[in-house]
């Protein structure tokens, strides 16, 4: 039996930011005028994309998580705590009232 390597989980988490900018394309017109922190997001985001890409090799290969810098994992990791505490206001902000 063959055992498979676990490809990097950089691919998808690069695929999520690009869904949730989408999705707030989307909610723009919403959050504009009751979420100050909205430009913060973008910011955040932005930086958890450029970590995400330097991730990748020249040859497009996806780096595994073991074989970068813990400096690199680092500033991912953090992108990606902050956005998402950016974010989680978020869902409150747009849940439908009655």
């Amino acid at each position: 039996m063959t055992i498979m390597a676990a490809a990097p989980p950089w691919q998808p988490r690069l695929a999520n930011v690009d869904g949730t900018r989408e999705l707030l394309s989307v909610l723009r017109p919403v959050l504009v005028p009751r979420y100050p922190a909205l430009p913060a997001v973008y910011t955040w985001l932005d930086r958890l994309q450029a970590g995400l890409l330097k991730a990748r090799s020249r040859n497009g290969a996806w780096t595994p998580v073991a074989s970068l810098p813990t400096t690199s994992r680092q500033l991912i990791d953090a992108a990606c705590d902050q956005a998402l505490t950016l974010l989680a206001p978020i869902a409150s902000i747009t849940e439908p009232r009655n």
